[in-house]
């Protein structure tokens, strides 16, 4: 049964918004073992000419396991290749490792 408020509610009007794009929002790579690689990423509309973003539609992408997807997507292992080949040349330029 329906409950009438005293004032009506009104909700006004939202502009319509056009996203023709993804923003990587979040990478999180973590690894339990050299073997086992997990890859999780945030993804948010994004309208190109404005900036604009929309959080409410975000979607999430996980790569359980990097090395399973790799040996069945070129794009994943060769992504993966140059992150770590990157990371080892910066912490080698800064005398990390």
């Amino acid at each position: 049964m329906p409950i009438t408020p005293t004032t009506p509610i009104d909700k006004p009007a939202v502009e319509a918004k056009t996203f023709d794009q993804m923003y990587l929002k979040r990478l999180m790579i973590m690894s339990s073992t050299p073997l086992s690689t997990r890859v999780d990423a945030r993804l948010v509309p994004l309208n190109s000419t404005t900036g604009e973003t929309d959080d409410d539609s975000a979607v999430a992408v996980t790569i359980a396991n990097v090395q399973e997807a790799a040996a069945t997507n070129p794009l994943i292992a060769q992504a993966m290749g140059a992150l770590f080949a990157a990371i080892e040349s910066y912490a080698k330029n800064e005398g990390i490792i």
